[in-house]
């Protein structure tokens, strides 16, 4: 039997290397696999809301980026200077790349560069949120939209009644309505947003908040997601403006159809989600220069028109945007409702913003989403991979913010 010191001298023994374990490994976690940053910048709002002392904790992943290449729209972690710095890739290597008219625009070429077409269902997390029904205390129906006698609440629901709505009535009252007009309660369109849509956001902390300094621009790709139910012969009306010219767009049976100035521009084929009368979510937003439609996270349609902006010489509201839904034939449920909009990059800086730059070799090009607030490659150039630390996995904290990135 072994002596009393001899089983002391194994207990202390084994127990050293549980408690020096217990010591090492979250050590070597915070060195090898994770660590966590409170980003103190707002240059990736809302994505990650920035602030020195109410900031997003975020835990970053410090293993992945000896596992994969990075891809374009990835979070990253990387060190400029002496900070630890969160952004979205953009730019890969050996790109060509440029910044235009709020978009990005890369190719193999500096003579050949095409816009990124990003796809509203799966880069859904590039949308900024410009109002929200479920941030408000009366939901759909409240100052933010006037709304018509044929609007009308229904428990959580918004009700569209279209079933006296005449379509004539609808196209006449759009060629008359302008954003400068003052709002007034129109009778056939059901609702209208009463407000310039800018690029603002809202922000972690649930208020709009209004880039530039409070001097924002209307914002270029936007739109409409929300929870829709739609009666068997019903129609949902969009009244769209893009930059001054207003488009009609009319979802129902099966199809969706544009109008411009009062004449068909498009008539979509047959498309299956378009004859559910169940809850859709529904998402229809100009994005990358043309109109495209999500319905239940599933992209069904889009379409390019052949409408050039006109060329912006300066940031400003002018000229204006606006909003408006309408149905006819039937009734249509909204259960919530959002407008959001892309994030819009500014050619500001030297690198990509007037004119194309070459990613070199093993670098990428980042951005901040809060394009306007940043500073990221288009200041200090591409940044080497040896530079990148790791990837953003989550925000941890606070509670009430805490989710997952979808990338």
């Amino acid at each position: 039997m072994p002596s009393i010191s001899r089983q002391l001298r194994r207990f202390i023994k084994s127990e050293g290397i549980l408690l020096f374990t217990a010591i090492l490994t979250p050590v070597l976690l915070k060195r090898q696999v994770l660590d966590a940053y409170v980003v103190s910048t707002p240059s990736m709002e809302p994505t990650i809301e920035g602030d020195p002392t109410q900031g997003d904790r975020v835990l970053v992943d410090k293993l992945w980026d000896n596992l994969c290449n990075p891809k374009r729209f990835h979070l990253i972690v990387f060190q400029h200077e002496s900070k630890m710095v969160v952004k979205r890739i953009v730019g890969l290597p050996k790109e060509w790349i440029k910044i235009s008219d709020f978009d990005l625009w890369v190719g193999k070429e500096a003579s050949s560069l095409k816009r990124i077409e990003k796809s509203p269902s799966k880069d859904k997390d590039m949308f900024a949120i410009y109002w929200d029904s479920n941030k408000k205390k009366k939901g759909v129906k409240f100052n933010g939209w006037r709304l018509s006698s044929f609007a009308r609440k229904q428990t959580n629901s918004l009700i569209l009644d279209g079933g006296g709505i005449e379509e004539e009535a609808l196209f006449a009252e759009a060629s008359k309505i302008h954003p400068k007009d003052k709002p007034m309660n129109h009778q056939a369109w059901h609702m209208r947003f009463l407000s310039t849509i800018t690029t603002g956001y809202i922000d972690g902390f649930g208020n709009l908040k209004q880039p530039y300094g409070g001097n924002a621009a209307a914002a270029k790709d936007f739109g409409i997601q929300g929870i829709f139910k739609f009666d068997p012969n019903s129609k949902l009306w969009f009244l769209y403006r893009y930059i001054g010219t207003p488009f009609i767009i009319i979802l129902g049976k099966g199809q969706v159809r544009i109008w411009k100035n009062g004449k068909l521009l498009f008539e979509s084929r047959q498309i299956r989600e378009l004859f559910s009368s169940t809850l859709m979510e529904l998402t229809l937003v100009f994005l990358d220069g043309r109109f495209c439609l999500s319905i239940n996270r599933h992209d069904v349609w889009e379409f390019k028109p052949k409408q050039s902006p006109p060329p912006r010489s300066a940031l400003k509201v002018s000229p204006g945007n606006d909003i408006m839904l309408a149905a006819s034939g039937g009734k249509i449920a909204i259960n919530s409702l959002k407008i959001i909009h892309d994030f819009h990059y500014l050619d500001i800086g030297k690198y990509g913003a007037w004119s194309p730059t070459r990613i070199q070799s093993d670098h990428y090009f980042v951005l901040g989403d809060n394009s306007q607030d940043s500073q990221d490659s288009r200041h200090f150039g591409p940044i080497p991979r040896s530079r990148i630390k790791g990837r953003p996995l989550m925000v941890a904290a606070p509670n009430y913010r805490v989710h997952f990135f979808p990338r």
